[in-house]
């Protein structure tokens, strides 16, 4: 008996070795080759996306900077989401703005300005109004400048796919 487990035993540790040496665990790799970078050819691991944000505005016009810029990702549904958490006024609408760049890090998505919160029903499932969207702007980047009553929301294109967005946002402040 103990001779059939120890035969089991050494199959079996022959099996994980070669497996290993197919996968490359364990052994120490040296190349000449030059390092390729992460959206490259030799990787398939994320896409190569070529589009640029636009700069994000160093000043506004009447406003001044309220705060830091904040970067964060969001992923974007085929029934819109937003940035979370992101103030948005209920009253004094031009009090404030907010500038919002943005990468996609896959497919196209559609961006708009959205009036209060969709979330505000409940806190676990938006509900998208559609008389409340307002300047749609499809790509792979983008600005978007919000009242402070709006707040920028992401949509996928298509039915049934995620898309992951890089945001930076900066809030401004009226100013005399």
């Amino acid at each position: 008996m103990t001779a059939r487990i120890a035969l089991g035993l050494l199959a079996t540790g022959v099996v994980c070795f070669a497996l290993g040496i197919a996968l490359g665990v364990g052994l120490e790799r040296t190349s000449t080759a030059a390092p390729t970078a992460i959206n490259g050819s030799r990787s398939n691991l994320l896409p190569a996306v070529s589009a640029t944000a636009p700069p994000m505005p160093a000043s506004v016009a009447g406003y001044a900077a309220a705060g830091a810029t904040v970067l964060t990702t969001v992923r974007a549904f085929e029934q819109g989401n937003v940035i979370a958490p992101f103030h948005v006024a209920m009253n004094g609408c031009a009090d404030g703005l907010t500038t919002t760049r943005w990468r996609s890090l896959g497919a196209e998505v559609r961006v708009e300005n959205y009036y209060g919160d969709p979330f505000q029903a409940d806190p676990l499932s938006i509900h998208v109004v559609l008389s409340q969207l307002s300047n749609p702007t499809t790509g792979l980047a983008g600005l978007t400048v919000s009242s402070a009553c709006q707040q920028p929301i992401f949509f996928t294109l298509q039915p049934n796919v995620l898309v992951d967005v890089a945001v930076e946002y900066q809030s401004w402040t009226a100013a005399p």
